[in-house]
């Protein structure tokens, strides 16, 4: 999390069988994208850098305010985080884990609340997203968050895949 934001913790609350649970946020940190483990569409997004997931744990942590999210039991449900790009805009990135289904509500609450941060202490009038072709639940999930389709990226992933470009304007 870069130094101007840098003071929170949230916590997102969802019913689990009848009983009231905590999904936890924490500031990201490089290593917990080694920790996560991923589901198998963020997998076959991730591609070619599934070797060097370290050195893309370093490039989000770089990039832009980030954090980890964790169910009660400590595993990891998703990583999530934007990449400035230049003032007023920015990238955003997630990695989930199979748990983030069962998480949907908490983690939704949880980005969307980081993401009204982000907005009013960065400035930010845009943040945009891509996702792979084919991804109809991220694709169901970004429009809930506000996002607007914007197109078809032809061979943006470094697999060759076709992504789509989302994006939330302030």
């Amino acid at each position: 999390m870069h130094k101007n934001l840098k003071c929170y913790l949230i916590e997102a609350t969802i019913l689990a069988g009848g009983k009231m649970a905590f999904l936890s946020a924490a500031e990201f940190r490089p290593e917990n994208v080694l920790e996560i483990d991923l589901r198998s569409e963020s997998r076959i997004g991730v591609g070619a850098m599934r070797a060097d997931l370290g050195r893309l744990g370093k490039s989000y942590a770089r990039g832009g305010p980030a954090m980890t999210l964790r169910e009660p039991g400590g595993q990891i449900v998703a990583c999530v985080g934007i990449l400035s790009m230049w003032p007023g805009v920015a990238e955003a990135w997630c990695l989930a884990s199979p748990l983030a289904g069962k998480w949907a509500a908490g983690l939704t609450r949880a980005v969307l609340w980081e993401l009204h941060l982000l907005e009013e202490c960065r400035c930010l009038h845009r943040i945009q997203a891509h996702v792979r072709r084919g991804r109809r639940d991220a694709v169901r999930w970004l429009e809930y968050m506000g996002f607007e389709f914007e197109g078809l990226c032809l061979e943006y992933g470094s697999d060759r895949e076709h992504y789509y470009r989302y994006a939330r304007s302030f």
